[in-house]
């Protein structure tokens, strides 16, 4: 109970390098939860810490689900607001999927089984413009190769303090 990005970070630290002591995996897969920020929980790797020490980041993957997604954009009725009051956090579900793709590297867009090949499509163009650099996967029931999302090396923590895309399509409109 707690927020793995602020409230469970040591929790979280402790954990990962238990299970780097105990060298009984060929990868880790850190999970958090669908509201957290994806940005703090990476930090924990790449910055000066225990686990950071044990672990490469080999790649930033955020899970959509595709019909929400397509549906947080368009103000159809889905829940507009996240509320956390422990994190004191009360803010639109579209601010939230916007962070959690500008730092991916991978955007799987999951449950396209409930959407149209337009929406799909509207979809894979939401996020290529929030994250230009990032590689889209389709699926279904969360049907993902392994290969597209484990062991790929893509992850560059230079670019987590890039601007993001949208930022980025701002800058070259206002230069134009």
């Amino acid at each position: 109970n707690g927020c793995i990005c602020c409230e469970l970070q040591d929790d979280l630290e402790t954990a990962v390098v238990r299970l780097a002591n105990e060298r009984s995996f060929d990868a880790l897969v850190v999970e958090s939860s669908g509201i957290s920020e994806p940005a703090p929980v990476a930090r924990l790797f790449t910055t000066e810490s225990r686990a950071a020490a044990r672990y490469r980041v080999d790649a930033l993957v955020t899970v959509i689900d595709t019909r929400q997604f397509i549906d947080a954009f368009s103000g159809a009725d889905v829940p507009e607001r996240l509320t956390d009051p422990d994190a004191g956090d009360d803010r639109p579900l579209s601010d939230l999927l916007v962070e959690q793709i500008e730092v991916s590297n991978v955007v799987v867009c999951n449950k396209a089984d409930l959407c149209t090949d337009p929406e799909i499509e509207e979809a894979v163009g939401l996020v290529e413009a929030l994250q230009p650099s990032a590689e889209t996967v389709v699926t279904e029931f969360a049907a993902v190769d392994p290969d597209r999302i484990l062991d790929v090396g893509i992850f560059d923590e230079s670019e987590v303090g890039d601007l993001p895309g949208w930022k980025r399509a701002l800058d070259e409109a206002r230069d134009d």
